[in-house]
């Protein structure tokens, strides 16, 4: 295709965005106010926000006594976190993994 057949396209294509960039309304036509509609009205995102309040510091015995009052270290019994099985290997078949390359790390010289 030459560039001469494409002139007339690309002026079909442009003139519309130029007639209605310079369109002008004269002031006081068609600028009737409407009322906005219920869902488009403004939410600011602050309009929930809580500032920070600097928390309450109790002593380290208060801190001691509350953790010993609501049941302790309860979550860390070892013995109830103890496995089941007998063997906690089971299951896991390493014979098919690559043997593990180790990387010697050259000794640091004391001086």
């Amino acid at each position: 295709m030459h560039l001469k057949s494409l002139v007339p396209l690309l002026l079909l294509a442009i003139t519309p965005s130029v007639t209605l960039a310079q369109s002008h309304t004269p002031p006081g036509a068609g600028t009737a106010v409407t009322p906005p509609a219920a869902a488009s009205l403004y939410h600011s995102a602050f309009a929930d926000y809580k500032p920070y309040k600097e928390p309450v510091v109790t002593s380290w015995r208060e801190a001691n006594d509350q953790v010993r009052d609501t049941g302790g270290m309860q979550g860390h019994d070892m013995d109830a976190m103890q496995s089941k099985a007998d063997d906690p290997h089971a299951g896991h078949d390493m014979t098919k993994m690559a043997p593990a390359k180790v990387e010697s790390k050259p000794k640091k010289d004391k001086q």
